[in-house]
């Protein structure tokens, strides 16, 4: 049994999740979103990513977010290709930097002009 508490909405539900004969069982939870949430933080919990990239031709980085949520187990992989690439000098806020990063569907998004 995993315990976690459910983030989709302010009543911050605590849930036990557990499988049993082959179901994913989710108790503590008093919305549908909080049972959705609970299988999915169980099975595969996903994160959003926020960093830093480095510019062409300048000291100071842009920071940048993922287009969507990955899975934590790609976290790493995205990190490190995050910190080998480098932002085009005069790259905008919302440009994409990154296209599919690291295999996992998710962009890398600048959120300043760099």
């Amino acid at each position: 049994m995993k315990e976690f508490v459910c983030i989709n909405c302010p009543v911050g539900c605590r849930l036990q999740v557990f499988e049993e004969s082959g179901k994913i069982i989710v108790k503590g939870h008093t919305c549908k979103r909080g049972e959705t949430y609970g299988v999915a933080e169980y099975t595969d919990p996903v994160r959003m990513v926020t960093s830093i990239m480095r510019v062409e031709g300048k000291n100071s980085p842009v920071p940048c977010r993922l287009s969507q949520a990955v899975s934590k187990k790609a976290i790493p992989e995205v990190l490190d290709a995050i910190a080998k690439a480098t932002a085009p000098k005069g790259a905008k806020q919302y440009d994409v930097l990154i296209k599919n990063v690291a295999g996992t569907q998710a962009d890398v998004i600048a959120t300043a002009n760099a």
